[in-house]
């Protein structure tokens, strides 16, 4: 995405920036780097798909617009073809063997044969296209908006939507997608953060905080982190951005856990029939020799007072 379309995705994508979702109760970690890989630095990247060791890349911008596929541990280009010059290249999803790729504005979505980019149909939709991902059964689209679509791959019909929520707020600028075992992972345009959606409730369970992945060198000529590829062999993650010269290999901690209460303490109780050194159970065992110094402290200190008195 190259820039939105209406007033609320702007003050949407300012909030985001002056209030990240760490200050509105959300807490953020940094993603573990574990290497980095070449990318194609004239990738305007906005789609990532990782599939039999290859990458699998929609890129966007009218007349420039590609879907392609590369070699992860050089970067070299093995397979490329332009789209329309009137398309603007948005999301994409594998189902199977075939690939599906949303265009921006254009309101088309195209299906191709995954071993041959040869296009298979192409279906319509009403507004917007962003990120895409399959979750197993529905092609979750998002829009731009706070909220995603869930389509059949037979029609691309849409099936149900759901609203995404943040810290009690719709989160906005929701962009590329990657499906996870039911959880949705997006990155937020304009934005350095990736959040983790729950498929079912919309809400954001998890954020990322991506800054820094890129030296102040490499920064130089690039746009937004864009673009999630997962790696079912180690639950990693392939991340990267438009126009970046790096792939990075990282790790996105599982969502945050409830916090643990510790239970109530509960005074001891002398039960019928025991003896002290049985008070509170085995925990009377430790109390007992305390209990007997300070008898004797008591014992010293009346007979001091007698002796003084």
């Amino acid at each position: 995405m190259s820039r939105p379309s209406t007033l609320i995705p702007i003050l949407a994508a300012a909030f985001a920036a002056t209030f990240p979702l760490s200050a509105r109760g959300q807490s953020a970690t940094a993603p573990v780097v574990i290497r980095s890989f070449p990318h194609d630095r004239t990738a305007f990247t906005e789609g990532l798909v990782l599939f039999e060791g290859k990458l699998f890349e929609s890129t966007g911008l009218e007349g420039r617009s590609t879907l392609q596929r590369s070699e992860i541990a050089t970067g070299k280009l093995e397979k490329k073809i332009d789209l329309d010059p009137a398309f603007f290249g948005e999301g994409l999803a594998r189902v199977d063997r075939r690939l599906y790729q949303l265009t921006w504005k254009n309101g088309t979505a195209i299906e191709y044969d995954l071993d041959t980019f040869v296009e298979r149909r192409r279906f319509t939709y009403a507004g917007e296209g962003w990120g895409l991902c399959y979750d197993g059964q529905s092609l979750v689209m998002s829009n731009g908006t706070d909220r995603l679509s869930f389509r059949d791959p037979e029609t691309f019909g849409e099936i149900r939507s759901l609203k995404v929520v943040s810290g009690g707020q719709p989160l906005f600028n929701i962009n590329e997608l990657e499906c996870v075992k039911g959880q949705i992972y997006a990155n937020v345009w304009q934005t350095d953060r990736i959040v983790a959606i729950d498929s079912k409730t919309g809400k954001v369970l998890s954020e990322f905080n991506a800054a820094g992945l890129l030296s102040a060198a490499e920064r130089q000529g690039v746009d937004v982190l864009n673009g999630i590829a997962y790696i079912p062999e180690s639950g990693n993650f392939y991340i990267t951005g438009k126009y970046w010269p790096k792939l990075f290999e990282v790790t996105l901690g599982a969502p945050p856990k409830p916090t643990v209460v510790a239970p109530p303490k509960v005074a001891p109780q002398i039960k019928p029939g025991c003896s002290l050194g049985h008070v509170g159970g085995s925990e009377g065992y430790f109390a007992f020799p305390a209990l007997l110094a300070l008898a004797g402290f008591r014992r010293l200190a009346a007979r001091a007072r007698a002796l003084t008195g």
